[in-house]
């Protein structure tokens, strides 16, 4: 729970981007239904995720390449099984990626081939669906925005590089079918709770054929993109309008008030995360975790070094005698450096900051009954990202 605490909410629930992680692209190899066909994908040769990632947002040609390296491309090599055990190559082409598919199909023939997604942004691009022919020919490239509804395609789950937009795509035997695996967009994104409609694409013509599931998806499609303007247009109020503190006690909205307090406030906003915390009624059930956090927070393990936030709602008087407590049996001086934001009611604000005191924080004061006006540097970066 502290981990996913710590973690933040980068925005609203309904309108926030997941974390997400990719490792190393490797060479792969998909095989037919009937296994006589098979796919092998080798990805262009990258350093590292990080060196990619960085290299595309400064526009680099061959971003994250590895020095050196000569596979300086995404190749595919297509091979059909003669029954007896050999593998006879069919065709060696470069393929469309920049760096490699995520996953591909092959038909049992080896007439076609199907690349989908490109490594680190699946959904984006003209290159979502690849349909590749005899010799390695270009049948289409397809982005979401041809297969699916623009509604749709908003109301999908996303992270920071990603739509997650399908399952485990199929070529329909003995016809030349590609079959779809669509996720169903859902108010519960847990892999567990996915829903899927199946599309059928006719590969030679490119005519697409829902099945009975789809009048279903598109209603959940227009239901969930309706709710998701309605929380995008709530946090772009917020985001503009002097921040207020919650009314409540409750741990995700004063998570949510307390990180964007700090952006507001912080010096360092652009290099530095907040490591939060709320320390909950002495009557809750789960009372005891928070109490142990505001300790980490105090004896240095807590932030890790890094700005610390902490308020208690419900309990500002208990908030000071645990501090007074903890820091009592402390050596001094162990969060020296660290900026310390401590929240709690005006008539709080001196017994705390002693209680701090010896800890060699830098303590700032935050008065949750006076409203935060937004930055002007990174308002204008918003305004500016939206404009664009």
């Amino acid at each position: 729970m502290r981990v996913w605490l710590a973690a933040g909410m980068l925005a609203l629930s309904a309108v926030s981007a997941s974390a997400d992680e990719w490792l190393l692209p490797t060479v792969r190899t998909y095989y037919s239904q009937d296994r006589h066909a098979r796919f092998t994908v080798t990805p262009r040769d990258i350093s590292s995720p990080l060196l990619y990632f960085d290299g595309k947002v400064k526009g680099k040609e061959l971003a994250g390449q590895k020095p050196g390296s000569s596979q300086t491309f995404a190749r595919g090599v297509l091979e059909k099984e003669d029954g007896a055990g050999h593998w006879a190559m069919v065709w060696d082409h470069r393929l469309v990626n920049d760096v490699s598919p995520v996953s591909a199909v092959v038909s049992n023939s080896a007439r076609y081939v199907v690349t989908f997604d490109n490594w680190h942004s699946m959904g984006w691009g003209d290159d979502v669906v690849v349909i590749y022919g005899p010799n390695a020919s270009l049948v289409r490239s397809l982005a979401l925005k041809d297969i699916l509804p623009a509604d749709y395609v908003y109301a999908l789950p996303r992270s920071v590089s990603s739509i997650w937009w399908s399952g485990e795509h199929t070529i329909a035997e003995p016809s030349d079918t590609l079959i779809l695996k669509i996720v169903i967009p859902s108010d519960d994104d847990r892999e567990d709770a996915k829903q899927y409609a199946d599309l059928a694409l006719l590969m030679p013509s490119g005519q697409v054929r829902p099945d009975a599931k789809w009048p279903q998806a598109l209603a959940k499609a227009a239901g969930v993109a309706k709710a998701k303007r309605a929380a995008e247009k709530a946090w772009d109020l917020r985001f503009k309008s002097p921040l207020t503190a919650p009314k409540n006690s409750s741990d995700g909205d004063w998570h949510l008030y307390l990180e964007e307090a700090f952006f507001r406030l912080d010096p360092d906003w652009k290099e530095n995360y907040p490591w939060k915390t709320v320390l909950r009624s002495p009557d809750a059930k789960d009372y005891a975790p928070s109490e142990q956090w505001v300790r980490e927070d105090l004896d240095g393990t807590g932030g890790l070094g890094g700005p610390i936030v902490v308020a208690s709602p419900s309990s500002p008087e208990n908030l000071i005698r645990l501090m007074q407590a903890t820091v009592r049996d402390l050596k001094k001086q162990t969060l020296k450096g660290v900026r310390v934001y401590i929240c709690v009611p005006a008539a709080f604000r001196d017994r705390a900051v002693k209680a701090l005191a010896p800890t060699g924080a830098t303590v700032v004061y935050l008065d949750p009954a006076i409203p935060i006006p937004q930055r002007k540097e990174r308002l204008e970066e918003y305004l500016k990202a939206h404009r664009e």
